[in-house]
């Protein structure tokens, strides 16, 4: 059966067991739907989320608020560079284009 989404369900989170959340929202019809409601009755989805799918979302949502580019050690290199006390460790450069090509 497939499902429709619509827009944003209302969501109340509910706690049932240890480690498991559900979350219930009630069907949404579409406004193009020529049925009329009381035709069909109205439907309750149910989704139970484990521990870990919880974990990860909470992680996704901080990861998320992480810049991509630290910007203070871009900074720091850009005033090293400026001031000309930027160098380069040849060895340990070499070690790592190394171990990147032998990954591929």
């Amino acid at each position: 059966m497939p499902i429709e989404i619509t827009g944003l369900p209302t969501t109340q989170p509910t706690s049932i067991n240890e480690g498991q959340t559900t979350r219930t929202r009630t069907d949404h019809k579409n406004p193009d739907q020529s049925k009329n409601e009381s035709e069909t009755p109205s439907q309750v989805d149910t989704v139970l989320f484990t521990e870990t799918a919880t974990q990860l979302q909470a992680m996704e949502s901080e990861i998320v608020n992480v810049p991509v580019v630290d910007m203070e050690r871009v900074e720091e290199i850009q005033r090293l560079i400026s001031n000309g006390k930027y160098e380069i460790d040849t060895n340990h450069l070499a070690e790592k284009l190394l171990r990147f090509e032998t990954q591929l």
